[in-house]
């Protein structure tokens, strides 16, 4: 069923905390509200459970109203599910009683509601542990049971809210995977609230990224992660380049995704075709963008009108990359991915890897900084 979130606004004293929020999630699609501390993300949640008041605008799953000034569905009406951030296990029930006790309201026999804590079981893959008490069980098999009892009753919306946040390293990155395949089977619509830029790529069919209680950006995780808005959007991301740029060229016909081609000349004699969310003119400046894997290092004999050459200032082993950093006259430091390691004051090139960059006819566009973030969360 579809959530509309429509033009909501938030606001508690004299603090703005959502201003005209909008955005749809589909039937079946995970969707990740993704920020910073203090960008309203909290708020948002909260909202939607019905648990806050909104200013303006309206929330909608399906045809029914569940929120409106002066309006307000209660939380268990709502036929929402609910992931918490410490899983929220009581500590004297079982696995099975704990993912059962969302039925216990149901005009279910004990029967058909014991099936579906099996078949939940199953799809969480906690075949066995029915009888297991919260404190038998792993942070991961804590948070599957959290999942299974949000889905008991098949909920129509889950919300989730830092799922991972308890986890360590190593279960993060094997429940990101597990997660997004338990919401999909079962077909549940999810907003997934959290502050971690890998999650929320991983997991999320669309991003909407939240900053200063409004929404940046919303799109695929490559459109966001490779097409940012703006320059904030970009650095919370992950790590950039930014080199200075001025439109050379309108390329005619050449557009990737609804986005328009120009042909940019770099600072340092670079040459290279570029795309922009707007059409921009000739002689325009700005900035483009290139992130770390976007370039790689060549011999310091190469050329070529893609090419820039400098000298290895920095290099930094990351695990699965060497971290380099190469200075370039006449622009700041770029730092490039590097399969093995360097020497520290060699010379080498610096080739874009990529068939265009992103610019940004203003890297430096502002966005507003968020009201009293204590208050805002």
């Amino acid at each position: 069923m579809q959530l509309e979130i429509r033009g909501v606004s938030a606001q508690y004293g004299s603090v703005t905390a959502l201003r005209e929020i909008s955005l749809t999630v589909d039937t079946g699609e995970i969707v990740a509200i993704l920020g910073p501390s203090g960008s309203g993300k909290s708020t948002l949640l909260q909202v939607l459970a019905g648990l806050q008041p909104i200013t303006t605008g309206e929330v909608r799953l399906g045809e029914r109203v569940l929120t409106r000034p002066g309006f307000i569905v209660s939380p268990e009406q709502r036929g929402i599910g609910m992931v918490f951030q410490d899983f929220a296990l009581w500590p004297h029930l079982t696995v099975a009683d704990t993912i059962r006790f969302p039925l216990d309201g149901l005009k279910q026999s004990h029967e058909e509601k014991m099936a579906r804590v099996r078949e939940l079981l199953s799809l969480v893959q906690l075949d066995g542990f029915g009888a297991r008490y919260p404190h038998e069980l792993s942070g991961g098999q804590r948070q599957r049971v959290a999942i299974a009892r949000a889905l008991a009753n098949r909920p129509k919306l889950v919300l989730l809210d830092e799922p991972m946040a308890s986890l360590d390293a190593r279960l993060r990155e094997t429940m990101r995977i597990d997660l997004a395949r338990i919401l999909h089977e079962q077909d549940a619509s999810a907003l997934y609230v959290t502050h971690d830029r890998t999650e929320a790529l991983v997991v999320a069919d669309r991003v909407a990224l939240l900053h200063a209680g409004e929404i940046s950006q919303s799109g695929s995780a490559a459109d966001i992660y490779e097409r940012p808005n703006n320059r904030f959007i970009a650095e919370f991301l992950g790590p950039v380049n930014w080199i200075p740029a001025e439109v050379m060229a309108e390329r005619e016909g050449a557009h990737a995704e609804a986005k328009t081609g120009v042909g940019l000349h770099l600072e340092g004699g670079v040459r290279v075709p570029g795309l922009s969310a707007q059409p921009v003119p000739v002689g325009r400046t700005g900035m483009a963008m290139m992130r770390p894997e976007d370039l790689e290092l060549v011999e310091a004999s190469a050329s070529g009108t893609r090419v820039w050459h400098g000298r290895v200032q920095a290099a930094h082993y990351m695990g699965m990359h060497w971290q380099v950093v190469v200075e370039i006259a006449g622009i700041d430091p770029v730092t490039v991915y590097h399969p093995v390691p360097v020497t520290v004051g060699s010379s080498v090139g610096v080739q874009l890897r990529r068939p265009a960059v992103w610019f940004l006819a203003s890297a430096a566009e502002s966005v507003r900084e968020p009201q009293e973030a204590s208050a805002v969360r």
